[in-house]
């Protein structure tokens, strides 16, 4: 993935009212035309199965009124009607605008609750944030929650994001994927996906790892008995298995 080097923007994180502002830089910073100029972006469907447009059809861009600085309640960046969960603030890196990610929710029952995610991106010249990646899971699926985490995979100096939907159950069962921005489009695309039960991912010294239960037929589901850990290095184009380890879990 080519990821060329621009100015970084900066957000500062603000608490008001009882709730988390983001706030747009005090001055607009001299800026390139790639990371101006909005991306051209069509409709994906994600690895789910599930479609994904990109952007959602309820994200128009925020746009700032008046003189920076200008902060944007949390609840802008989720569709009309949903509650946000989350609003996290990508790590800065050079090349990269400011992003932002938000997970929300719609509906009151937390069994039948739809849960989404957006990131989004400052766009200095316009004064504006726009969505540049985006996705909602279907009612069904049982998505109890949404996080996020970040740490570079790629070797470029900027951050990925890691996201887990997870749908709960004995196992901790859920849905991980890792989103990355390119520097030369500002796109971010979905690199990597996995839907897993009885496991935990996480980002460690540049690897994806990933540790899963590994059962014998007389094991309780309480009680595996060995772990296997993974670690996954990105390749350029996909991740592929650097090391593997097998231990035995004392009991």
């Amino acid at each position: 993935m080519s990821r060329s080097r621009l100015p970084a923007l900066f957000l500062v994180l603000l608490a008001a009212c009882g709730g988390d502002l983001i706030a747009l830089p005090s001055e607009p910073p001299a800026t390139s035309p790639a990371a101006t100029t909005p991306p051209t972006l069509e409709p994906t469907e994600s690895p789910t199965g599930f479609p994904t447009p990109i952007p959602p059809a309820w994200a128009e861009p925020i746009e700032s009124q008046g003189i920076y600085p200008v902060v944007i309640p949390n609840r802008r960046f989720a569709p009309p009607g949903a509650e946000v969960a989350d609003v996290w603030h990508v790590p800065k890196a050079a090349g990269i605008p400011d992003q932002v990610v938000a997970a929300w929710f719609r509906g009151a029952d937390p069994l039948r609750q739809r849960w989404g995610l957006a990131l989004w991106q400052a766009y200095p010249d316009e004064r504006a944030w726009r969505v540049t990646y985006a996705f909602e899971d279907r009612v069904e699926r049982g998505v109890l929650g949404i996080t996020a985490t970040f740490g570079d995979l790629t070797a470029d100096g900027h951050d990925e994001i890691l996201t887990f939907e997870s749908t709960g159950g004995s196992g901790g069962c859920g849905a991980w994927r890792v989103l990355a921005t390119d520097d030369d489009t500002l796109i971010t695309d979905e690199i990597w996906h996995e839907q897993t039960c009885d496991a935990q991912v996480e980002i460690d010294a540049g690897r994806l790892v990933v540790a899963e239960a590994v059962y014998e037929p007389e094991d309780a589901h309480c009680c595996p008995s060995r772990r296997r850990t993974t670690a996954l290095a990105w390749t350029g184009d996909r991740f592929e298995v650097e090391t593997r380890v097998v231990e035995e879990v004392d009991l």
